[in-house]
């Protein structure tokens, strides 16, 4: 019996995540200038033609294997975290900051090797850094952007690095931590006592980084 056309749409729908799972593991480990086509193919068990069926060049199905969950990461209570900073000034930014990181570990533990790959293409590729805060243009970016910036104004961040920067290091430095547990450390679970020791050294660092003095 011939499959429907729902039945094919199934199929399809799970060969282009097949592709992009086994994608996200190999750019994971060996690099994504390292990996080809038809490496991912055959780790796929399809034909390279398959893979350009789904996506037109190596770079899309980078950019479709990664920024869906790359666009998760920031807070998903973030219209609350607003409010505290902006409506009622609750929040300093090391609660906010600690708040921030603690909402969003298990979800960059979960997707790791994806925004392992994410981030080491977004230090070394303006493009993709541009594309990153573009993709948020509709969405948080702006709003964070407002937080950092009443922070900002408050002074304790400094005014002498725009709020996209800041943002950016924030993110970053976060993944750099997942990093240091996953594979430095090669910790498959990580004690909630030793993860708020963790997050407490970042925000610490962070505020080394960007915290605001008399600046201007």
């Amino acid at each position: 019996m011939n499959p429907t056309f729902s039945q094919k749409l199934s199929k399809a729908d799970n060969t282009k995540a097949k592709i992009i799972d086994t994608a996200i593991t190999l750019f994971s480990e060996k690099g994504y200038e390292n990996v080809s086509t038809k490496e991912i193919a055959k780790k796929s068990f399809v034909s390279e033609g398959t893979i350009f069926r789904y996506f037109n060049t190596k770079s899309q199905l980078l950019h479709d294997a990664i920024f869906p969950i790359a666009s998760q990461i920031l807070p998903t209570e973030v219209d609350r975290v607003t409010s505290e900073v902006l409506i009622n000034n609750n929040l300093n930014f090391t609660d906010f900051l600690t708040l921030f990181y603690n909402d969003r570990y298990q979800y960059v533990w979960e997707h790791f090797n994806a925004l392992k790959v994410f981030f080491s293409r977004l230090l070394f590729n303006p493009q993709m850094k541009r594309d990153f805060l573009k993709m948020f243009s509709d969405k948080e970016v702006p709003t964070f952007i407002d937080v950092i910036e009443e922070y900002q104004r408050n002074h304790e961040l400094t005014n002498l690095v725009n709020a996209e920067e800041i943002i950016t290091g924030i993110i970053t430095q976060f993944v750099f931590l997942i990093v240091k547990e996953k594979i430095i450390e090669d910790n498959t679970t990580i004690s909630d006592n030793k993860r708020n020791d963790e997050i407490s050294k970042i925000v610490r660092n962070i505020n080394t980084l960007y915290g605001g003095t008399d600046d201007d």
